[in-house]
């Protein structure tokens, strides 16, 4: 057969270098004397063996020719040669691709996880400090919005000139002083009024309810002194997150409960406790007794603190027994028979109530003697005040002092406490004036009546009705919520965001709101107060507390939202000149084209106000 006719595979020939070194000839001898054999072998043959040499001819080489060069080319190459490549990957490079993938997927699976579920927060230093023109004496200051309606830019210059001027209240409407009482895990429905329920199906727990008794009793006999709400907490509903909200203003990351377990580091972002001791300037102590948690939080801002360990659970009252000590002093007036030192802000925290629920549960007889202990201590505080300003025997007026009690967060069933439930994320909270002119707006809260949700605030309902229409009022009533251990759902509670307590509590005691605070001011604490200056009338818009307060909150969340956006640290002057909008900072530009529009609608709306 013709070797034109053969196969492309039965004509391939062994490397030459490999024949010349094997046979001891040279590779174009050796070649084709091989083709030769295979012809003149093929030519021997007769037609039939022919054919049968070529079907098995055929077969061999269709299995086998591959193999056999091959086998020859081993047979006859030197032994110094190299392998021939394989085709196959080593089993263990293909393990470890496989191992390096994973990685990777974990890797990028955690980051994912990272910047989505846990959230992180950038901190800004800003200190609403520098600059600010509150607190002093301008009981009869007119706001500038007014003044420039009308004139080209006007609302522009007025609210330029109106943050240059103040932020804060000056002091005929503020405190000299404050107690804050806050009792770990103390939920809504352990101090709301029980008459609110009218269901007869539903019935106090014996050992949750009517044992904390004093706030709703003493807001129903002095209504123009009690402010009482459901306290809503951020989750997580953990200490150390908690006390990071109620005193700079700011929400927690979940990423931050760990923290809770092995000690939190210095606040370094700007509140209302570091803003009273540069208000102050040594004039009057900061007190702090209770939870040692403050002192990781705030290691150098207390004058005098007594902390305690927190985290022994099965010790209900060390603590407790250890803020009665600390308080005691100050309430009466007198240390060891000597007169106490003068003091700007008593800081209180006690453990007993949560440590019984952790221990036992939320209805354990030891949650009704935690709850009676806590009442005998509102009372002690509540009757160390006096209720309205007077003259002491030395012919110094009374300081005037705000008492706030309050939860951290709630409790579950079993006395656990950390996510977003219900029980957990209500607490309470109670908000007593002693001689602030104009106390408390009356019957506001829901220890008087079950208003629907939809029912603004009374004062706030006219402050709107003034010139905007009372068809708005709904866009700002506060938020009413049901509270299920109380029973009937139909029956709402006056609700207040624990955020909402730092711009207040600022305010009030004549302070600027801390620069990252997310809160905006409680109206029942502002609405009904008025400035004691006999110089203006009651109708001078300037006189308008509400007004004024609401006016600075906006003032500083707005500067916050420009900081946050634009990447920089916000500086500390009270103003901001810079009333152009800006777009495309770190917010988004859809956000911050509505916050935009937001921002001069308020604008607008304070106009009409005023």
């Amino acid at each position: 057969m013709p070797s034109a006719l053969l196969p492309a595979r039965d004509v391939r020939l062994p490397p030459p270098q490999a024949l010349g070194q094997g046979q001891g000839q040279g590779p174009a001898t050796r070649a084709p004397h091989h083709h030769e054999h295979e012809h003149e072998h093929e030519h021997e043959h007769d037609d039939d063996s022919d054919s049968h040499s070529h079907s098995h001819s055929h077969s061999h080489h269709s299995g086998e020719s591959h193999s056999s060069h091959s086998s020859y080319a081993r047979r006859h190459a030197p032994p110094d040669a190299p392998p021939p490549p394989t085709s196959t990957t080593p089993p263990t490079l293909a393990a470890l691709s496989v191992v390096l993938l994973l990685l990777l997927l974990h890797a990028g699976g955690l980051a994912l996880f990272t910047r989505g579920f846990l959230l992180t927060r950038r901190q800004l230093d800003g200190v609403r400090a520098a600059g600010c023109a509150g607190g002093l004496g301008l009981e009869s200051y007119v706001p500038p919005v007014p003044l420039f309606e009308g004139q080209e830019g006007g609302l522009e210059k007025g609210w330029s000139a109106l943050s240059k001027e103040e932020c804060a209240l000056p002091g005929s409407v503020t405190y000299d002083r404050a107690i804050i009482l806050i009792v770990d895990a103390l939920r809504y429905d352990f101090l709301a009024p029980l008459a609110l329920n009218s269901s007869t199906e539903w019935q106090p727990h014996p050992n949750q309810h009517g044992h904390l008794t004093s706030p709703a009793q003493l807001v129903q006999r002095h209504p123009g002194y009690g402010f009482l709400s459901h306290f809503y907490a951020d989750p997580p509903t953990t200490t150390l997150q908690r006390i990071k909200g109620l005193t700079t203003g700011t929400l927690p990351t979940f990423v931050d409960a760990s923290a809770n377990f092995g000690g939190g580091q210095r606040i370094e972002e700007d509140n209302w406790i570091e803003q009273l001791r540069r208000a102050k300037n040594g004039s009057g102590d900061v007190v702090f007794g209770g939870d040692d948690t403050w002192m990781g939080l705030f290691p150098a801002a207390f004058d005098k603190a007594t902390p305690f360990d927190s985290f022994n659970v099965h010790d209900l009252d060390t603590v407790d027994e250890g803020v009665r000590r600390v308080l005691a002093p100050y309430l009466s007036g007198k240390k060891k028979g000597e007169q106490v030192e003068s003091w700007s802000l008593l800081l209180m925290h006690t453990l007993g109530l949560d440590h019984a629920g952790h221990r036992f549960s939320s209805t354990h007889p030891s949650v009704k003697r935690k709850l009676g202990e806590t009442d005998v201590l509102v009372r002690q505080i509540v009757d160390a005040l006096a209720p309205e300003p007077s003259a002491a025997s030395d012919g110094k007026e009374t300081p005037r002092t705000l008492f706030v009690l309050m939860g951290d967060h709630g409790m579950d069933p079993q006395g656990d406490h950390g996510g977003d439930a219900e029980l957990e994320v209500g607490a309470g909270l109670f908000v007593w004036s002693s001689g602030r002119p104009g106390g408390f707006p009356g019957p506001s809260s829901s220890s008087s009546s079950s208003t629907p949700a939809s029912e603004p605030h009374p004062d706030v309902s006219n402050l709107l009705a003034r010139d905007w229409g009372s068809s708005q009022a709904e866009l700002v009533s506060p938020p009413r919520v049901p509270f299920s251990p109380l029973g009937d759902p139909s029956i709402t509670h006056r609700s207040v965001a624990q955020v909402d307590l730092v711009p207040s509590l600022s305010l009030l005691l004549g302070l600027p709101i801390p620069f990252n605070s997310l809160g905006t001011v409680i109206p029942e604490l502002f609405a009904q107060a008025e400035f004691d200056s006999p110089s203006s009338p009651v109708a001078d818009p300037g006189r308008d507390v509400l007004l004024r307060a609401l006016r600075m909150n906006a003032h500083q969340i707005r500067k916050y939202l420009r900081a946050y956006s634009s990447g920089s640290d916000g500086g500390g002057g009270g103003g901001d000149d810079d009333t152009a909008p800006r777009r495309g900072g770190a917010l988004g530009s859809a956000l911050e084209d509505e916050l935009e529009d937001l921002w001069q609608s308020a604008r607008r709306a304070d106009a009409h106000f005023a």
